[in-house]
C-alpha cells in the first residue's frame, strides 16, 4: 500500500519505519499489515512518558507508555466484546483528556476506523 504525503517534520521516515517522502518522492510505503495503535504505544518503552496531563492548580501527572497500553488493550478488549471489528466506525465524543487518546487507540488496534466528534464542530 502507497499513502501519499508530504514529509514528518521534515525527517523523511514514517511512524513504522519505512522510508518516508522525500524531496524526489511524495508517497510512503506502508506494510500490508500495519497497525498505528500498536506502532504508536505498544512498541514504546513501557516506562517513558506517553502524556504529561497537567491540571488546573498546575500538578502534572506523567501516564507511561505501558499504563496507556495496558489501558487501551483493555478498552479494546471491552469494544471487540460488543461488537466492534476492524472496517467498523467508532464515534469518540470526549473532551481534551487521557481517555480521549484511549478511545482512539482502542480503535485504532481493532482495526477500526476513529471518527472524532467535538461538541463545538457544529457551531
Amino acid at each position: 500500500m502507497t499513502i501519499a504525503a508530504g514529509s514528518v517534520g521534515g525527517r523523511g521516515a514514517s511512524a513504522c519505519g519505512t522510508p518516508g517522502p522525500s524531496a524526489s518522492s511524495s508517497a510512503w510505503r506502508v506494510p500490508p499489515r500495519y497497525n498505528i495503535g500498536v506502532d504508536a504505544c505498544d512498541r514504546q518503552r513501557p516506562d517513558a512518558d506517553a502524556l504529561v496531563v497537567v491540571r488546573e492548580d498546575g500538578r502534572a501527572d506523567r501516564l507511561r507508555f505501558g499504563w496507556v497500553a495496558r489501558r487501551s488493550n483493555r478498552l479494546a478488549n471491552a469494544m471487540a466484546a460488543t461488537g466492534v471489528g476492524r472496517g467498523d466506525r467508532v464515534a469518540v465524543l470526549l473532551g481534551q483528556a487521557p481517555e480521549t487518546a484511549l478511545a482512539h487507540l482502542a480503535a485504532f488496534k481493532l482495526g477500526a476506523i476513529s471518527v472524532p466528534l467535538f461538541v463545538l464542530f457544529g457551531e
